[in-house]
């Protein structure tokens, strides 16, 4: 008998389908133990990455965790302390410190361990209080300065130096600095260090009126412009003379810090007609003079013993002495006068919106305090005019007539050394064409775009210079981070607007200069490129170095006297390390 088809049929797919089901199954599991297998390792690698950062990490960290774990008995000194460089990263415990992957940056470099720590006490042992801002800076051979501000207790703590020499300089408001030699060795990284600092001599100052009044309140009385009541008790060791710019970079100069009435502390009472208390950092006898932006008004010789200066002026001379600018303003080309153009003096003793043209173009800026400034004109489409003004006591200053023309505009791009966009600062400034002299503009720094784009505007047809970045790296740390900086940028914009300008700054390198002379104080230096063009200049102080960044190059190094002359220069070869020079007089 032959078996139903339609049975058999059956038979063979429910037969099939067992086996599909079974085979199904077979490679169910397989994918499951694969994508367990594939997850036990996900997770493996993932610990491994976890644990692998996080050593990373401590590599930066782990300095001052190990510099601050073991510190000595009297650590407790340290309590309250503000560093302001080094850091302090706990190293989690049981953690093993694995290698990086790759090239650490400059900031992740693990810093020697070292910590200097102490406190800042009077000349009776006692910690100098928070409200005198106690300080205390390290300055290395090659003109980097680290800061550590102190505590509640006077405390003062400072890790991760470089191990070698430093000069240290503490100080506080109303006592005398005091500076000394330090070294750090490798067989004694902890080094405790108190500095003892003897109280300044402080001499309240007052201003009266012939007839024994208070200037200031008579002043403030009439309404007297804000240019007739701003002004300055300064500390010098000679007179003076009438201007205190002459008497900058002279010998046995005195630093000197005026403090008024709102900032001084709670002990210190002053009657009601003394303007402040005026801090010296040396001994007496000294000059004081009473100062108008850089014009002296009166000055007289305080002796040993003397706890006050007394300044008598006349209120009517003293606003008889503010001057008077003026000036027109007019299109270079229609020669018509340009209304609602900016007109400023910059450089004074406080900050002046300036005032507008009326429709004459003409503007007048009264009652200002006597003194140099830079007169500037700002409307829009116009080029940015600037010329220095001598204003003297009482003067009427008459710019004359100034031509605007239209303006000339340069745009371009900041780029890395591997091309990429940068966010750079930048100034600009324009070239003497008869001495090529730079006169940097006072209006401040620029910036580039996130994509590195900038546009400079207001220029006229002429020369200019452009450099990136700050060379003066006076107070700039060593592990902040790396400067970008670049040479002097000729801008020749005589034949109109520029596009398409790529600037490429280097990563800056230091060059520490330093003279070996006991009149450093009055000593400066000039650095000078291939061109002939100033890059930057300044002053020694207190005999530390001086730090300069600088891009790579060939320079010009001169020492100068306290009127500018050069009394030796040496030439440098500036490559991808740090160099340090003497200059001998």
């Amino acid at each position: 008998m032959q078996p139903n088809s339609n049975s058999m049929n059956r038979s063979v797919h429910k037969r099939s389908a067992l086996v599909l089901r079974r085979g199904n199954d077979k490679r169910s599991n397989s994918w499951k133990l694969l994508a367990l297998f594939a997850g036990f390792l996900l997770m493996l690698c993932a610990s491994l990455g976890h644990d692998w950062g996080k050593s990373s990490l401590q590599v930066a960290g782990a300095l001052d965790s190990r510099g601050t774990k073991s510190l000595p008995e009297d650590a407790a000194l340290v309590e309250g302390m503000q560093p302001e460089s080094g850091g302090s990263q706990r190293k989690p415990a049981g953690r093993p410190t694995l290698p990086p992957i790759a090239p650490l940056e400059l900031s992740a470099i693990p810093r020697p361990r070292t910590l200097v720590f102490g406190a800042l006490l009077d000349d009776n042992g006692t910690p100098i209080p928070a409200d005198t801002k106690p300080r205390v800076s390290f300055v290395d051979r090659g003109g980097r300065r680290h800061a550590s501000n102190a505590g509640s207790q006077g405390a003062f703590a400072i890790s991760a130096l470089d191990f070698g020499a430093y000069s240290v300089t503490a100080s506080a408001a109303g006592f005398q600095s005091r500076t000394e030699a330090l070294e750090l060795r490798s067989d004694a990284p902890r080094l405790r260090k108190d500095f003892s600092l003897q109280k300044a001599i402080e001499l309240k100052i007052y201003v009266k009126t012939t007839d024994g009044k208070d200037l200031f309140a008579g002043l403030r009385t009439t309404g007297a412009p804000l240019g007739a009541r701003l002004l300055i008790p300064v500390a010098t060791r000679e007179p003076p003379g009438n201007r205190l710019v002459e008497s900058a970079g002279r010998p046995n100069s005195l630093r000197a810090s005026a403090r008024f009435r709102g900032s001084l502390p709670r002990e210190i009472a002053l009657d009601p007609q003394c303007m402040g208390v005026l801090s010296l950092d040396g001994e007496l006898p000294v000059w004081v003079s009473i100062v108008q932006h850089g014009i002296v008004l009166e000055s007289i010789c305080v002796g040993v013993g003397q706890g006050e200066a007394t300044f008598v002026l006349s209120a009517s001379d003293l606003l008889r002495n503010l001057c008077t600018v003026r000036a027109q303003v007019i299109d270079a080309t229609t020669r018509q006068p340009i209304l609602r153009a900016r007109v400023t003096l910059r450089g004074g003793s406080h900050y002046d919106s300036g005032v507008a043209t009326d429709s004459m173009g003409c503007a007048t800026l009264s009652s200002r305090e006597p003194g140099s400034y830079e007169l500037q004109v700002r409307v829009d489409g116009y080029e940015q005019y600037r010329q220095p003004i001598d204003a003297r006591p009482g003067e009427i200053v008459n710019a004359g007539t100034l031509a605007l023309a239209s303006e000339i505009t340069v745009e371009g791009r900041v780029l890395d050394d591997q091309g990429h966009p940068l966010s750079a600062s930048f100034c600009v400034g324009s070239l003497d064409p008869d001495d090529r002299s730079i006169h940097w503009f006072r209006s401040g720094e620029s910036r580039s775009r996130a994509d590195g784009s900038f546009k400079l505007s207001g220029l006229g047809r002429g020369e200019y210079v452009l450099r990136c970045g700050n060379p003066d790296a006076l107070g700039a740390n060593e592990w902040e981070g790396i400067d970008w900086v670049s040479g002097n940028v000729p801008l020749d914009t005589r034949s109109g607007s520029m596009a398409g300008l790529e600037l490429h700054p280097q990563r800056a390198v230091r060059l520490a200069i330093r003279v070996a002379d006991p009149r450093s104080k009055e000593l400066g230096f000039r650095v000078v490129d291939e061109r002939g063009l100033e890059l930057t200049q300044g002053k020694f102080q207190d005999r530390e170095p001086r730090a300069l960044a600088l891009p790579s190059g060939n320079y010009r190094v001169l020492l100068l006297d306290r009127d500018e002359t050069a009394l030796s220069e040496r030439v440098v070869a500036l490559g991808l390390e740090e160099l340090r020079i003497d200059l001998l007089p």
